[in-house]
């Protein structure tokens, strides 16, 4: 079973120092949402709109995140010593109305497949450590971008909501490669 954190990569004797920022999330969300024409683009353009629906979906899974990470931002501040802890408060200000969480390292979740997610990261690290491990012959890792569940109709994640960041989960051991 794989067990590392965000901050720890193979080869690495100490973790890597690390400041995540609500504001760079915060970003990232409303990037995704310009280039899909949900809202504006930094010069005041709009994307191309040729999927309404595609449109719709964004923003019903994008307006939560948004007012999570904003309300975040208010109430905790802007910066955070890792992406667990940021993910945590996160979660510590889940409204009753919407009780799906952020999934967080070591937590069960799916997206295609179920899995326990065992490394995250905002930018390429993550993807580089997953490619590594599939080239040594892990098969039994998935990586997804939360920003990949966004274009979904609401609701079909039903225990989770994602941040724009590069998630690997673990899937359980079936015993067989279906690959052999």
């Amino acid at each position: 079973m794989t067990e590392l954190t965000s901050e720890t990569f193979p080869g690495e004797q100490e973790p890597r120092p690390t400041t995540v920022s609500v504001s760079q999330l915060i970003e990232l969300t409303q990037g995704k949402r310009s280039a899909f024409g949900v809202e504006p683009k930094k010069d005041g353009s709009l994307a191309q709109e040729s999927d309404i629906s595609l449109q719709e979906n964004i923003r019903a899974n994008t307006d939560p995140v948004l007012a999570r990470l904003k309300k975040l931002q208010e109430e905790k501040g802007d910066s955070f010593d890792s992406l667990e802890k940021l993910i945590e408060a996160l979660n510590e200000l889940t409204p009753e109305s919407d009780p799906r969480c952020f999934p967080n390292l070591g937590d069960e979740t799916k997206f295609n497949v179920a899995g326990r997610v065992v490394k995250m990261s905002i930018g390429g690290e993550a993807i580089d450590w997953f490619l590594d491990e599939m080239f040594a012959g892990n098969q039994n890792l998935l990586h997804f971008a939360g920003a990949n569940t966004w274009d979904n109709p609401p609701g079909q994640f039903d225990k989770n909501i994602f941040l724009p960041i590069n998630y690997i989960i673990e899937k359980p051991n079936s015993g067989s490669n279906p690959h052999s």
